[in-house]
């Protein structure tokens, strides 16, 4: 699966080589997600969590306290919560809050902040289905794809790639990618790669990666993946090509990666398939 490196961008928090070593560094472990409907008597009085929490806003207001300073709390506004580190809140009963929040470990701690940070995130639509999609794959046990998502996430939350505009899901955009993940169905052998279509529809690769993902809910690389490989199971029941032209009409350079991707998608070798099939 293709890797979404978040660049942690934030002067104030990071210098120069802290951010580079992000770039290289970054290894997330998501602890534990999910959405909380906060009842009327919610409050927080903690003396802290064992890892971050992206926490995020979709409804209410209230106030969050951290080292004496009050932050508002009110919908489209993201925090990164710190670890160890004491935090009281509250709500407004007749406003309750409603929230995502994932709590993750990154390998390297260095690269993060030891301060939290509050964000108003510009595309609120956006940046939380990213967030619903770590926790649907978290939930479903499939921990790479939702930690994918989470960079995604706080890539949008440290503001991104200076080159890359800020998404806009509009319905022309999800036209076009049906259409393309039609041509994926039909014929992946004929799709490039991520830069390659990106190109062609005029967008930078970074920008139409994650319009990709909001919209179908999986990365481009992923999908594309999976359809090559329907249509190698397709071909494994309908000719009698060997393995190697298979994988070199789907445009597999290297017959045995065909091969690991197979497996780790259908659960079974191509062997074992064509015999089944047969």
């Amino acid at each position: 699966m293709q890797k979404i490196i978040v660049l942690l961008r934030h002067e104030k928090l990071f210098s120069e080589d802290a951010m580079e070593e992000a770039l290289h560094e970054l290894d997330i472990r998501i602890n534990s997600c999910g959405i909380s409907d906060c009842p009327a008597d919610w409050s927080w009085n903690t003396v802290g969590f064992p890892d971050y929490d992206l926490w995020t806003v979709l409804r209410g207001k209230g106030t969050i306290i951290c080292g004496g300073e009050p932050m508002e709390i009110t919908a489209g506004k993201s925090f990164l919560l710190c670890p160890n580190t004491q935090y009281n809140a509250s709500h407004d009963v007749n406003d309750r809050l409603l929230a995502l929040n994932v709590h993750f470990s990154p390998r390297n701690m260095a690269v993060f902040p030891k301060k939290t940070v509050c964000k108003t995130i510009p595309d609120t639509e956006f940046y939380s289905r990213l967030l619903r999609r770590v926790i649907f794959y978290y939930n479903k046990g499939e921990n790479e794809s939702a930690a994918e998502f989470l960079h995604c996430a706080l890539t949008e939350f440290f503001g991104g790639s200076p080159k890359t505009p800020a998404p806009i899901i509009e319905a022309p955009h999800d036209a076009m990618i049906k259409k393309l993940t039609e041509q994926m169905d039909f014929a992946p052998e004929s799709i490039g790669s991520l830069s390659q279509t990106a190109k062609i529809y005029g967008y930078s690769a970074d920008y139409f990666g994650r319009l990709f993902s909001a919209t179908v809910g999986i990365s481009f690389s992923e999908y594309l993946m999976k359809a090559k490989i329907s249509k190698a199971k397709l071909l494994l029941d309908t000719s009698d090509y060997t393995i190697e032209h298979i994988s070199s009409l789907l445009g597999f350079y290297d017959c045995a990666y065909f091969c690991r991707q197979f497996r780790k998608i259908a659960g079974i070798t191509t062997g074992e398939y064509r015999r089944h099939g047969k």
